[in-house]
């Protein structure tokens, strides 16, 4: 089948309620397509907040999120000091901390006061509801955080007090949907109802395999799930990264299926052998697409099968800056994007990446009448 390749404005699913375009952010007049570092010098550091995010020191930005202002929020993990939480303003480019002091005196029994005064440990995801709470993912500490606008840190799920139990073993992947948090957390995941306060497991259990594609999610296995969303319709999509494949919940009849088998798509060149090819991160676009991020290269897939390179080309670096982001080396931690389609990349170089400019679509050509 042919297809034609046109740039579009597209509805970002990760939680976008604004209309950011982050114009200002972006290197000018820098082509559709071409790859820039919006944040991070390349030096490893937490250094910088107060000033332009161009400047600063990043360490690993990870969960990267379009806050409901436009605003670039992520979780600036370092596994020998802990996380800052960190926002980029979509106006001035300024970057500064929303939560963790750096600190590594962990509070190992709840959570509760000024957001920028508490120590985090290893954040795996950042989401946020729409009246604006942050909510993070504490991977080492088996709890989901949130942080309120006026500020202040609590514990959302977790173990409460000394001899308090956590339903969570390692959790990473975190997305909100209409009232409630997903999480992926190793093999399994969890629905929690914002409102009741109860935890469900939907998916997966405690060890790890495959199965139970066309049955019921909660009777299937998984392996080593890293992300998960949930598009307009209520569909739940999820990396089972130690699968190699995007899973899909229908939100009526809560059958799982597989939607994508990475070792469908071409061999990458530090991933040849299919078996090791791993999931970093996921998206899903208004259209249905799904932009599904391997460690050196970000692919799209249409709702037809149809498959697209967004940026990298198989190696794990960080090259090819100012040029098309399909030549880059680039190192996926995470992935957003913006509603006129700028790809941001967090990047193992301490950097943010941008992909400027609009995702590509893939659209069939119509076909002629005869």
């Amino acid at each position: 089948m042919t297809f034609r390749l046109t740039f579009a404005s597209l509805l970002a699913i990760s939680l976008t309620l604004a209309t950011p375009t982050h114009a200002d952010l972006l290197p000018q007049n820098l082509p559709t397509g071409q790859i820039s570092t919006l944040a991070g010098t390349g030096a490893s550091g937490f250094a910088g907040d107060g000033g332009s995010a161009s400047d600063a020191q990043l360490v690993d930005p990870r969960g990267l999120l379009i806050s409901n202002d436009g605003s670039l929020v992520f979780a600036d993990v370092s596994t020998e000091i802990g996380t800052i939480v960190r926002r980029i303003d979509v106006e001035s480019g300024l970057i500064s901390a929303v939560a963790g002091d750096g600190g590594t005196e962990f509070d190992l029994f709840g959570a509760s006061g000024p957001a920028l005064e508490f120590s985090l440990a290893e954040v795996g995801d950042v989401a946020q509801d729409e009246d604006g709470n942050l909510y993070l993912s504490e991977t080492a500490l088996k709890r989901v955080l949130r942080v309120d606008p006026s500020g202040t840190i609590s514990m959302v799920i977790g173990a409460e007090g000394t001899f308090g139990f956590s339903p969570l073993s390692a959790p990473t992947g975190l997305c909100y949907a209409d009232g409630a948090l997903y999480v992926a957390d190793v093999h399994q995941l969890f629905r929690h109802d914002l409102a009741t306060g109860e935890t469900d497991r939907i998916a997966g259990g405690l060890f790890d395999g495959f199965s139970g594609d066309d049955g019921l999610a909660t009777f299937s296995r998984l392996n080593g799930v890293t992300d998960l969303v949930v598009d307009p319709s209520g569909h739940l999509y999820f990396a089972d990264s130690g699968n190699q494949r995007i899973r899909r919940i229908d939100a009526v009849t809560d059958t799982i299926t597989t939607v994508a088998y990475l070792q469908d798509l071409p061999a990458t060149v530090d991933n040849p052998d299919a078996d090791s090819r791993t999931i970093q991160d996921l998206e899903v676009w208004g259209d249905g697409s799904l932009i599904i991020a391997e460690p050196g290269i970000i692919w799209q897939l249409s709702p037809g099968g149809d498959t697209l390179i967004v940026a990298g080309q198989g190696t794990v670096g960080s090259t090819g800056n100012n040029g098309p982001a399909t030549d880059a080396g680039i190192g996926v931690r995470s992935i957003a994007a913006d509603t006129t389609g700028n790809l941001f990349i967090g990047d193992s170089s301490h950097t943010i990446r941008v992909v400027s400019g609009g995702i590509l679509l893939i659209e069939p050509e119509p076909v002629p009448d005869p």
